[in-house]
């Protein structure tokens, strides 16, 4: 959604940073929740068929706490995202601004960790509706930050609304 409203307003410009820095963000998103979040969610399920709730509680708060360990070791790559970037070849980029769009989704980074953990240990219980009006709320709310806060603050705006809307997700 960010890209999207942000190479619209942008006109194109900044579109391309953005993407390098999201290259970064995506790979490392997927590492911090997936394992963790497939793990809980499979581990909870066999212990809420086994009627052992205290169990599931267990495994959400071991998932949670390999999620952060995790988040914590790749934020320095979201903080450094521009040099990797160049590091890789995308020297015709502004990497200061890859960066800087990598450190200001650093402030989501929690909420991603406690969301991406919380929705399949969720589903693990067969419980998804909440986890699906959180989604939508989020969205909702994504789109119409990414209008303001680009309008407001320039390009910084989208990493702010993006993290923003991470807490969103949490918070409903």
């Amino acid at each position: 959604t960010d890209t999207v409203i942000l190479g619209h307003y942008s006109g194109g410009r900044m579109l391309p940073e953005a993407s390098a820095a999201l290259i970064v963000i995506m790979f490392t998103c997927s590492v911090i929740t997936s394992g963790p979040g497939l793990a809980c969610m499979t581990l909870s399920a066999n212990a809420a068929s086994a009627g052992d709730v205290s169990l599931c509680g267990n495994w959400l708060q071991l998932a949670v706490f390999f999620a952060a360990v995790v988040g914590l070791c790749m934020a320095p790559l979201w903080a450094f995202s521009g040099q990797i970037m160049g590091l890789v070849g995308a020297a015709d980029l502004d990497l200061d601004l890859v960066s800087s769009y990598g450190r200001w989704r650093l402030f989501g980074l929690p909420a991603l960790v406690a969301f991406g953990i919380v929705t399949p240990w969720l589903a693990g219980r067969q419980v998804t509706t909440p986890a699906l009006l959180a989604c939508a709320v989020a969205a909702g709310c994504n789109v119409f930050l990414n209008i303001v806060l680009l309008e407001w603050l320039g390009f910084i705006g989208s990493p702010i609304a993006t993290a923003c809307s991470r807490w969103i997700a949490v918070v409903v």
